[in-house]
């Protein structure tokens, strides 16, 4: 995972706290979109800023990963190696987008 293009990065990172479950059970009724915006400003309000450099490498498959990322402004690009080494685009996040988060949860 590096980040894309030639400008620097904005991106919140969480390490696995617990956020505020009473806060989470009290907006349950809410709807769908509410919900959601709800858990993303609960995240950025419990999590550290980074700014990151143009083609920084932030991830590397295997690594043993203790954060989840959410990208603020910029964009970041998942590669991975083919078996002759060649690097491959797997995808493109931007802005508003997680990565990150799998290790957490297996």
């Amino acid at each position: 995972m590096y980040q894309d293009g030639n400008k620097e990065t904005t991106m919140n990172s969480s390490a696995s706290t617990e956020p505020n479950k009473a806060s989470l059970y009290a907006n349950a009724d809410a709807n769908p979109a509410q919900t959601a915006e709800f858990a993303r400003q609960l995240f950025i309000r419990n999590s550290h800023r980074y700014h990151v450099a143009a083609h920084s490498v932030l991830l590397r498959d295997g690594s043993n990963a203790d954060k989840i990322f959410f990208i603020i402004d910029g964009s970041a690009t998942v590669t991975m190696e083919d078996c002759n080494g060649r690097e491959l685009v797997v995808c493109r996040l931007n802005a508003g987008q997680f990565f990150g988060e799998q290790p957490l949860f297996s």
